[in-house]
């Protein structure tokens, strides 16, 4: 794009990006302007009657429902998220925010992510690929040397290589050189392995599903331009310059208003997003989030999920669907708690994991007590409370101080203790997902996607590298290819993934699943923009602007551009300026992954560290079912507890890896060494 607006000032020329002083996160600020009350924060409770629970009830019930006998309905499937600031509307149809300045639109997504969440190196030259290869049919044609009269070569004495012109001193390094110039601005040297990307998925996946509303179309068949802007219509507009979708005559992409909840006791406005899985970190990824689904996902005997048998390896994997549910499939379409299972490989294969991990547990469940082999019920329902037992253990106790560091996770009290029952439980907090986290913060993760996987080499899988926008909707025509399945759990394992930062994958810009695009060769030639939904849904939610979310969070409010340019940079702070007419239309995710960017998330101060914080405090404390809490009706024994406590994620792949002999000590970091002895767990 041309920028036309200048951002002046000699500060600029010297503004370095700076790491914030970091903030302690006891709580959020709760005179944080545009905050909600608690009564604010719950104000969906008058759209639900009261219901009789049981409070001895061992068990969580499928959909959430009872987990606070005093509030019913908190954290239960198709309820709303709970927001921390009043959302912001241009109007009473729920139309997304407009400029603080003037009141006219904001830039279109599509623009805010080609602007700032694109790599600045671009693959779009105006020239083919044959350009590149004719030149070097040229370099290869024999020169001779330089005639008389032409530039003389430079070198030191002895025909050594030339030194600097001021001391003599050797130039710097070659490779040096290379690093420092010619390297793309991401890195893929994130010291987190791709484990630690899927499994927050998994996560998201647990607590975090908002649908788009059903509606016509807003675009046209082939996308070539906004059709409609009304009813549910909330289109994502595309220059007619775009550096890629340009070359397709594409300039709209599908968007409809999130789903939210219909309760004649709240005005339509502001609308309230709900999710349809509960909001408990309780595997419902797995188990399904209603009664009816965790039952059409059991076999009715042994307490085990239902799985299928592959006939060549008598290997298990997920159950499968009408492979219509999976437009690009050729083989096998997969189902499970969660209808986005498909959603890529390395999810697919994750689920795998723990479907078959629960199948573990249940097996070894029989082993300990021969006398339930008949008693399917119990052998579920004690299989599961382990299950999610383990995995939240996992979340707290590995996965979320490497994202928010360990620092803020004691701060929070969220360290899981060592020995004995943990106290902490308040019926009084509502354990719902927060707006300000499913429709901006969490997403952030989307950065951590990689180009390309890897699958193999291991024995009967030989080394294959794909796109990994080539297993979108179709990860069953990979996952049961030879001994794919363990090869995938070696390349998320070992490879590192990329830095969490603005450079996103062209695979989330450019790729993201549209099965309108047909297949060509097995790939498609373009998709949507994954990147750009997360920015229009942030303006679907209500979400104010990212300076709310930093004056919440404890850190001081950007007055003016310049301000910006001491913590994103000059080059930044010029595209902000161009791009926004105030510091207040900045949006709120594209200000979380600005201020990420180079920067250690475990330990500088950031938005994205203080909602994630707040978020997970929520989960923790809000769940009456919690692993780790003593004397309520559905802890675990002092002896169980230990056991919940040894338990890794290393542990569970080892249990459920076909064939692999060893596996990183801790699965989100890339060192290794041999359990040989996981199997038996």
């Amino acid at each position: 794009m041309v920028f036309a607006r200048v951002l002046s000032g000699n500060s600029l020329g010297f503004l370095l990006v700076i790491l914030v002083q970091v903030v302690p996160l006891k709580c959020l600020r709760s005179s944080a302007p545009f905050s909600l009350s608690t009564d604010e924060q719950n104000v969906a409770d008058q759209c639900f009657t009261t219901q009789q629970c049981n409070a001895t009830a061992k068990y969580r019930t499928a959909d959430g429902t009872c987990n606070n006998p005093e509030k019913p309905w908190w954290g239960a499937a198709n309820t709303p998220y709970v927001r921390l600031l009043k959302p912001i509307y241009s109007d009473t149809d729920n139309n997304h925010r407009v400029s603080v300045v003037d009141g006219s639109p904001l830039p279109s997504a599509r623009l805010v992510t080609s602007t700032f969440l694109r790599s600045n190196f671009s693959l779009q030259d105006k020239r083919t690929r044959m350009f590149m290869v004719f030149a070097q049919l040229i370099s290869h044609v024999d020169f001779f040397s330089p005639a008389n009269g032409q530039i003389s070569p430079y070198f030191s004495a002895d025909n050594n290589h030339r030194v600097s012109v001021v001391d003599g001193s050797p130039l710097p390094s070659a490779r040096l050189v290379t690093s420092t110039f010619l390297r793309s601005n991401f890195s893929l040297q994130d010291k987190r392995t791709r484990m630690f990307m899927v499994f927050a998925q998994l996560i998201s996946h647990d607590v975090l599903l908002n649908p788009q509303a059903q509606g016509s179309s807003c675009c046209s068949a082939t996308g070539d331009q906004v059709v409609s802007t009304s009813g549910v219509c909330r289109p994502i507009s595309i220059p007619a310059d775009d550096v890629f979708f340009s070359t397709f005559g594409r300039k709209c992409q599908e968007y409809h208003q999130s789903l939210g909840t219909n309760c004649s006791s709240l005005p339509s406005s502001p609308i309230l997003p709900k999710s349809f899985t509960t909001h408990y970190i309780d595997a419902s990824f797995l188990y399904g989030s209603s009664a009816e689904e965790q039952a059409s996902l059991r076999t009715g005997e042994s307490g085990k999920l239902l799985t299928v048998t592959d006939g060549a390896n008598n290997n298990q994997y997920l159950i499968t669907k009408n492979i219509s549910s999976c437009p690009f499939a050729r083989k096998n379409c997969y189902g499970g708690g969660d209808p986005r299972v498909n959603q890529h490989l390395d999810l697919a294969a994750m689920e795998t994991v723990f479907v078959k991990f629960h199948n573990a547990v249940a097996d070894k469940l029989v082993a300990i007590n021969p006398s339930w082999v008949a008693n399917d019920e119990i052998l579920f329902q004690e299989s599961r409370r382990i299950v999610i037992g383990v995995f939240q253990h996992i979340i707290y106790n590995e996965w979320l101080p490497l994202f928010i560091g360990v620092d803020t996770v004691k701060a929070l009290n969220l360290t899981p203790a060592t020995s004995g029952f943990a106290s902490g439980y308040d019926p009084k907090v509502n354990p719902s997902s927060l707006a300000d986290f499913a429709g901006a913060a969490f997403r952030t993760l989307h950065s951590f996607t990689p180009d390309t996987i890897t699958i193999g080499p291991i024995p009967s899988s030989p080394l294959m590298t794909i796109k990994f926008s080539s297993t979108f909707q179709r990860p069953g025509d990979f996952l049961q290819e030879g001994e794919t399945f363990d090869s995938v759990l070696q390349d998320l394992l070992t490879a590192k993934q990329r830095t969490l930062s603005r450079f996103f994958s062209t695979e989330i810009l450019d790729h993201f699943i549209d099965s309108r695009v047909p297949l060509i060769n097995g790939s498609v030639l373009f998709g949507d923009d994954l990147a750009a939904m997360d920015v229009h849904r942030g303006r679907d939610y209500g979400l104010r602007g990212y300076n709310d979310y930093r004056t919440l969070c404890g850190l001081p409010r950007f007055e003016d551009f310049k301000a910006t340019a001491a913590e994103f940079g000059a080059d930044v702070a010029q595209k902000l300026y161009t791009a926004y007419k105030s510091p207040d239309d900045i949006d709120y995710y594209l200000g979380i992954v600005l201020e990420l960017t180079g920067k250690d998330t475990t330990s500088v101060a950031s938005t994205l560290r203080c909602i994630v914080g707040e978020a997970f405090q929520r989960y923790k404390v809000g769940d009456g079912y919690f692993y780790e809490w003593g004397s309520r009706p559905g802890s675990f024994s002092s002896a169980q507890l230990d056991f919940i406590r040894s338990v890794k994620l290393s542990h569970v792949i080892c249990m459920t890896a076909n064939h692999l002999e060893s596996v990183p000590s801790n699965a989100f970091l890339p060192a290794f060494c041999v359990w040989s002895n996981l199997k038996g767990l």
